[in-house]
């Protein structure tokens, strides 16, 4: 592929999104923030295409989803934006490939009835919301879900416990144990992936390594106490939790901590042709809150590039792609400028 624009930290391809995402790498991304077409609100062939078939909206959309799950990082977050009417099924789409976590009300505090709606005949209530759709990457969607920040904990303690997790993977190996005979050995299925692999790693108990230490023992490896093991588990803690506060922070604002926004729809000059453009701040609150420094964002349906904008402005790498050529050209514009300051 070649790209649009790219400036070593953030790349964009013109292009139709089915013909490009294919090509991105499975597991590359950590989240996916994107806008597709509402379906029949915006008065343009880009959201009209469909004619009056939801099911076919619905159908182009799960294609979206699929690749999206692919390219998505194990625990990886999706974000998607939806019309109020369209919400219900996007959703439904949503819930078939991934673990739920939230459906977001953003709410608009401009409301205007232009052009729209005579406020004085309603037959339904004024719109002065869109949806957005949180979902979690998972292997089993329809298993136990983790909290919502659960999973970039588990990368987190993966990189920090790294050489304490392959000393135990040494051990075990030099014992030439399996997974299945320590799980036979603890009288627990799944232990073993979980005390010796990367994947929601935990330490052993003591009364589990007591038991270890017995088995490699009997096939001559010898290992330290449990003692011994947690002392360096501590010691190595306060790096864990300082990372969990990378992840973990908290906005200021305590409503961006519900599953109600409100953010000012973008008006004047900040507005930049684009007829579904989002506000800076609310694409910052999302990126900044799903992702870490150096993580990779996806926006499939880029248009002026406000997600790839945000995700610059917090040190994160982004992937636009977008159809119209000269959104392209807008997006590029907007970041080949400094990163703008928080």
């Amino acid at each position: 592929m070649t790209p649009y624009y790219d400036d070593g930290t953030v790349t964009i391809y013109h292009g139709d999104c089915r013909e490009i995402l294919p090509d991105l790498a499975a597991g590359s991304v950590h989240l996916v923030a994107t806008d597709p077409p509402y379906f029949r609100v915006i008065d343009d062939a880009w959201d009209d295409q469909w004619g009056p078939d939801v099911d076919a909206f619905l159908v182009w959309i799960g294609e979206a989803l699929d690749e999206f799950r692919r390219v998505l990082v194990d625990r990886g977050t999706l974000a998607i934006f939806a019309s109020p009417d369209m919400a219900c099924g996007v959703e439904v789409e949503v819930r078939r490939r991934f673990a739920m976590l939230n459906h977001i009300v953003w709410r608009k505090p401009q409301l205007s009835t232009s052009g729209r709606v005579n406020p004085d005949i309603l037959r339904r209530f004024l719109p002065a919301s869109e949806r957005i759709i949180l979902a979690e990457q998972c292997r089993n969607p329809d298993g136990d879900l983790f909290r919502f920040r659960d999973h970039v904990n588990h990368r987190v303690a993966a990189d920090v416990y790294a050489d304490l997790i392959a000393r135990l993977t040494v051990w075990r190996d030099a014992a030439n144990l399996t997974n299945r005979e320590i799980d036979q050995a603890l009288g627990k299925n799944g232990m073993a992936g979980h005390y010796f692999g990367t994947s929601q790693w935990m330490l052993p108990t003591e009364e589990a390594w007591q038991t270890l230490s017995a088995l490699m023992r009997d096939r001559n490896v010898t290992v330290p106490p449990w003692a011994e093991l947690r002392q360096e588990f501590d010691a190595r803690r306060q790096e864990f939790d300082a990372r969990r506060r990378e992840f973990d922070a908290t906005p200021s604002q305590l409503e961006l901590r519900t599953d109600v926004w409100t953010f000012p729809t973008v008006t004047g000059r900040n507005r930049h042709d684009h007829p579904t453009q989002k506000p800076v701040p609310l694409m910052l609150h999302i990126v900044g809150s799903t992702t870490r420094a150096d993580d990779v964002v996806l926006d499939a349906f880029a248009g002026t590039g406000t997600t790839l904008r945000a995700a610059k402005d917090l040190g994160r790498k982004a992937i636009g792609i977008e159809l119209e050529e000269r959104y392209c050209e807008i997006a590029a514009k907007r970041l080949a400028q400094e990163v703008l300051p928080l």
